[in-house]
């Protein structure tokens, strides 16, 4: 390894025989990237929900920063739905304990629509634009739409306050559900 710098010096020679080798040359391994969260990790059916993806680097990683930047601008660092691909940008780069380095970048890719048409779970890969791709992969699921049927009640004091029951389809058990009253949301619980 090279210190501090995360990366291992390896020696590449070549050989048409078995025996005989080429003088070495050395090429830099970098440490992988790890895809360590998607939110949300899920889409309508109809695809276009912007997902945040997180990327977790390790320790030592140079450069990466600059060549995911590089990279987002060029249309090179992509986020794979299944084998759809979708342009990724980096939004955020986290930097921890006084490091001039980050330790997590948040990219932004829109999803896809789904392959099938269908309702399915596919894996969230990251492609990088050097080759390869981060190392993890993340379920990620295709839903039908929400549709609302009714409310229960549907009036209510200005203040807010009542319990509101809302009737439809498409709603998942998820600790994100929310409802939107004007532009002021309110938490929700998933019945049924």
């Amino acid at each position: 390894r090279v210190a501090g710098e995360g990366l291992e010096a390896v020696n590449v020679s070549v050989s048409l025989n078995g025996i005989d080798f080429s003088a070495p040359l050395q090429v830099q391994v970098r440490p992988p990237l790890l895809l360590a969260q998607a939110s949300p990790s899920w889409s309508p059916l109809a695809g276009n929900s912007t997902v945040h993806v997180t990327l977790s680097v390790p320790a030592g990683y140079l450069g990466v920063e600059e060549g995911l930047r590089n990279a987002s601008e060029g249309g090179g660092l992509l986020c794979d739905f299944g084998g759809v691909s979708s342009a990724a940008h980096v939004l955020e780069l986290v930097k921890t304990n006084g490091s001039d380095q980050a330790r997590r970048v948040v990219l932004s890719c829109l999803s896809p629509a789904s392959s099938t048409g269908l309702a399915q779970r596919v894996e969230l890969r990251v492609l990088l634009p050097w080759g390869g791709e981060a190392t993890t992969r993340l379920p990620f699921d295709y839903v039908p739409a929400m549709a609302l049927l009714q409310l229960i009640p549907d009036a209510g004091p200005a203040t807010g306050g009542t319990l509101v029951l809302v009737e439809g389809s498409g709603f998942s058990d998820t600790h994100s559900l929310q409802c939107l009253f004007g532009d002021r949301p309110a938490s929700a619980r998933y019945i049924s």
